[in-house]
């Protein structure tokens, strides 16, 4: 039933699992090194460099790996603490897996990725499955074609695993990780927590060994969040690195996709595979041949002579992340970094009611309309439409209503031209390049090659009474310094920093001049240390597994 659940999750295809439920909270409870085959391979925890290897020398096939996979969703997000990162698997991933296996024995060249499976917001396009942005009113909506950056992820030989669950249009309006098609997303460091947005289902499924790797999108800071909330290495790249085609947007001028992996390594390779000139986007005609070349290839992991930022003021919103950074600055001063305070210009103020949510407000109805009418199929016309749909859904159905604070934010883009507005046109022309002009200058007069920050000033916020248990969070900042990458349209890579006394994972970020990916990458594999498994998704005991058949 997992193979081809439905779109109408967490229903009818729950109930055809129920005679294993009991079977299955067991197992949960039984932490095993036992997870593997015969031959004691086990792809727990494992990073995408470390899988490929695995599937290059035989230690496992794609097929074995993808039901792998597959039963992990089985035991952790269909039942167990019901994660709730998966939208819908594609049912066509294991006849891939073992065309690849065929090709393998065949002695055939295969990709980088060959038989990876991973995991796709939904809010990619994938053909052949709905593109949902997470929403009722859009379940019918089915892509004419492949995203630019799923095809490249294909030809590389990567196996789109499943859809996963998202902040509905991703705007969370009150309710991170929550949509009407998928609930909310649960942390799997504790369900009790929320995984953060918008690309809640993707961080979340990797971080509970669901797939080896996800590919989200960001716009404010949805695949830094939930990175770093979830223990994982997530990437905003460079704006025009990798293509926007093909991805239902929310702002054309600050969306991009990025990776969601358990390693530096990890979101090097992947990055690599999915940048390219996409003549369907603009925004990546400042690519070069060079810069394509050279992404991701990153030499042996140092510090000597790095220039480093250490963005200040931002302190006291947790005391345990505060106090992290610390041993943090230490070790790249001992390693051979200069590390120098960094205070952010006033120019840096007031990002989000001055920029970003103007922007965001403006562009909204008319881009969603436009992918509407170029990219899908079976979906609601325009903005009217949608409402429409999603205000018939909560009349009729009390399961899965829309969040009623997002339909009140669409209908607020009703009737409005604000993308020929004199305001918007001089934020465009005018605001954005003198930030993006002053990042850099800044940088350039410090001469830093990178700045270092805190990626969230506190850890996952809780879900329910029971999460607030170890939380603390005494900073309400509503203009959070992940605003500065996604108006300067810098490169900013999460990566782990460490574990809240509650067992709660939190990051640091580097952010880089716009381009240098490889500065991060390097950065990052210098100061990178892979984050403890999640206790509410352990290693399952090998017995219990292999109950879980799959054809």
């Amino acid at each position: 039933m997992a193979l081809a659940r439905s779109v109408y999750p967490r229903g009818i295809h729950r109930l055809a699992l129920g005679l294993i439920i009991a079977q299955v909270m067991l197992l949960t409870s039984m932490v095993s090194a036992s997870d593997s085959r015969a031959d004691g391979f086990s792809p727990f925890q494992k990073t995408v460099p470390e899988l490929v290897a695995a599937l290059n020398d035989g230690r496992i096939s794609s097929a074995e790996l993808v039901q792998w996979y597959l039963r992990r969703i089985r035991a952790f997000d269909d039942t167990g603490p019901r994660v709730n990162a998966i939208l819908r698997v594609n049912p066509r991933a294991l006849d891939q897996a073992r065309a690849i296996d065929r090709a393998r024995a065949r002695g055939d060249a295969v990709g980088p990725l060959a038989g990876v499976p991973f995991l796709v917001k939904d809010n990619i396009n994938v053909h052949g499955l709905p593109t949902t942005g997470g929403s009722v009113a859009l379940r019918n909506a089915m892509p004419r074609d492949d995203a630019f950056l799923i095809k490249r992820l294909q030809q590389a030989g990567a196996i789109v695993l499943a859809k996963a669950n998202m902040t509905e249009f991703a705007a969370s309006f009150g309710r991170p990780g929550y949509s009407s098609l998928g609930g909310t997303t649960r942390n799997p460091y504790n369900p009790d927590r929320y995984a953060s947005g918008s690309s809640s289902g993707p961080a979340a499924g990797v971080a509970a060994n669901l797939a080896a790797f996800a590919v989200g999108t960001d716009t404010e800071g949805s695949v830094r969040g939930p990175a770093s909330v979830t223990g994982l290495v997530g990437l905003r790249p460079t704006y025009g690195l990798i293509s926007r085609s093909g991805i239902l947007p929310l702002s054309p001028t600050f969306d991009t996709p990025g990776p969601l992996t358990r390693s530096v390594s990890g979101s090097a390779l992947i990055t690599r595979v999915m940048a390219g000139i996409d003549s369907d986007d603009d925004s990546t005609e400042r690519l070069t041949a060079s810069m394509l070349e050279t992404l991701g290839k990153v030499g042996p992991a140092t510090l000597e002579g790095l220039k480093v930022g250490r963005v200040t003021g931002l302190d006291g919103g947790n005391a345990q992340i505060d106090d992290a950074m610390t041993p943090l600055v230490a070790s790249l001063e001992q390693g051979g970094a200069v590390v120098s305070p960094v205070q952010l210009p006033r120019a840096f103020d007031r990002l989000w009611s001055r920029v970003i949510a103007p922007v965001q407000n403006a562009e909204f109805r008319p881009a969603m309309e436009r992918f509407l009418g170029d990219s899908v199929t079976g979906g609601p016309p325009d903005m009217n439409d949608i409402i429409a749909r999603c205000e018939e859904n909560n009349r009729h159905n009390p399961h899965q209503q829309v969040n009623p604070e997002r339909i009140e934010g669409m209908e607020h883009t009703l009737g409005r031209r604000d993308t020929v507005s004199p305001d918007y046109l001089d934020t465009l022309s005018y605001t954005l390049p003198k930030l993006r002009e002053r990042l850099v200058a800044l940088m350039d007069e410090q001469n830093l090659d990178v700045l270092i920050f805190p990626t969230r000033e506190c850890p996952a916020h809780p879900r329910t009474p029971s999460g607030k248990a170890g939380f603390t969070c005494t900073r309400v900042d509503h203009d959070p310094i992940g605003y500065l990458a996604t108006v300067t349209g810098a490169p900013e890579l999460t990566l782990p920093l460490g574990m809240t006394e509650a067992g709660m994972p939190f990051g640091v970020s580097l952010l880089a001049r716009p381009f240098e990916e490889n500065t991060l990458f390097a950065l990052g594999q210098a100061l990178f240390k892979q984050s403890p498994a999640p206790r509410y998704t352990p290693e399952l005991a090998s017995d219990w597994y292999q109950r879980l058949s799959l054809p």
